[in-house]
């Protein structure tokens, strides 16, 4: 980048037009330091006995509309990327919805439920990989025979 009086107040310009809009150029990482994350592991063994305490206690859709937990990273804060299980009781149902970013899912455990995407049914089974494109909408998660967490 030049720095001409007349560019710099040019860009520095457009950066406040980006600040107030919520936008950033990629060319201005300069000077900003990344986030302070710091390495976490979610031990199956600790997480397991909480995720299985939630089944027990969130009820749906009593409490809310879909019991899902998400894993949060200290220093991490995102909107572009969540990850979560989701836990579903034989039986429940999740309301048919959409989602603005694509959706993987991959199911630990569990039998029975399925999903739908587009209409067609993607059964929820252990470790099984499920993808549903942007905007595509999703069917309610139904008849598990067992717990399914995903």
């Amino acid at each position: 980048m030049s720095n001409s009086g007349k560019e710099a107040d040019r860009f520095k310009a457009l950066h406040e037009d980006f600040s107030r809009h919520h936008l950033r150029g990629l060319w201005q990482r300069e000077g900003s330091s990344p986030p302070d994350l710091q390495p976490r592991l979610w031990s199956w063994q600790e997480v397991a006995p909480i995720l299985d305490e939630a089944l027990r206690t969130v009820r749906l859709p009593e409490d809310t509309d879909q019991r899902v937990i998400g894993l949060a990273a200290p220093g991490f804060s995102s909107r572009a990327v969540y990850v979560s299980f989701q836990l579903l009781n034989p039986g429940e149902k999740v309301p048919s919805h959409r989602h603005t970013p694509a959706q993987m899912r991959f199911i630990i455990q569990g039998t029975g439920a399925y999903t739908t995407s587009d209409g067609e049914r993607m059964f929820m089974e252990a470790a099984i990989f499920l993808y549903n494109p942007i905007g595509v909408g999703m069917g309610r998660p139904t008849r598990a025979r067992d717990q399914c967490t995903g």
